[in-house]
């Protein structure tokens, strides 16, 4: 495998969480790894974080970027601090007017263009990227799946990794209910799926902690403190 100077990872709850994801097992190989996911993203807030950390570290050659676009249908705003309360349609963050202010389609249409202004600026940074997303973007609409070729958009999906349905992790942070994130295991399959070509070092990371979400019922049992670079006081 290649090595790289530095490797970034961007996305929501799907790249960052109580548990080494895709992206943690990825970048466990490389001695500086960075991840700004951040649970309940949505588009807005990911290219937004891969704008402002390629300044903050001048991202460049020599350095690989991991993202995962999230769902849609997911509104990130701004207020002294980012708030990604994720779905729009079951979040309880913002007023019922703010939903009733957008549009399925109106989102499709903003991230789709937000996905394709981001992979240009990437590309000017002459760094290799990685591009998967949560889950594939609707069809339904011809004139917008026409306009974005969606139909022969690439990416690697997530949930078609796992078989077009979320887990049941009885690993949660409530102790009485399960959680539909996929475990380590689930996401070192998606490295393979998305032929990121995991090594054995990487596959030893996730069987270690995949030990833990067996073993425990809680994310706090779990304790995935482990010291990843990227946080909330790296951010502006």
């Amino acid at each position: 495998m290649k090595k790289y100077n530095r490797v970034f990872s961007f996305g929501c709850s799907m790249t960052k969480y109580a548990w080494p994801t895709w992206a943690d097992i990825y970048g466990s190989d490389f001695p500086e790894y960075y991840n700004y996911g951040s649970s309940g993203a949505g588009n807005i807030f990911i290219s937004n974080q891969i704008v402002e950390q390629s300044l903050r570290h001048n991202i460049g050659e020599g350095d690989k970027v991991l993202i995962m676009w999230s769902s849609e249908t997911r509104i990130d705003s701004y207020d002294n601090r980012w708030r990604t309360p994720g779905n729009i349609y079951t979040q309880n963050e913002y007023p019922k007017e703010v939903e009733d202010l957008n549009s399925p389609r109106g989102f499709l249409i903003r991230d789709l263009a937000i996905i394709k202004m981001t992979e240009k600026f990437l590309q000017s940074l002459g760094c290799e990227y990685f591009v998967g997303v949560m889950q594939k973007f609707t069809t339904q609409d011809e004139d917008i799946s026409e306009l974005y070729d969606i139909e022969n958009l690439t990416y690697p999906s997530l949930l078609e990794s796992i078989g077009g349905k979320w887990p049941e992790i009885y690993c949660t942070s409530w102790g009485n209910t399960v959680d539909y994130h996929p475990d380590p295991i689930m996401h070192y399959k998606f490295l393979e799926f998305a032929g990121l070509n995991p090594t054995e070092s990487m596959k030893t990371f996730m069987e270690n902690w995949q030990q833990k979400v067996d073993k425990y019922e809680t994310h706090q049992e779990v304790d995935w403190s482990v010291d990843i670079q990227g946080s909330e006081m790296d951010r502006l």
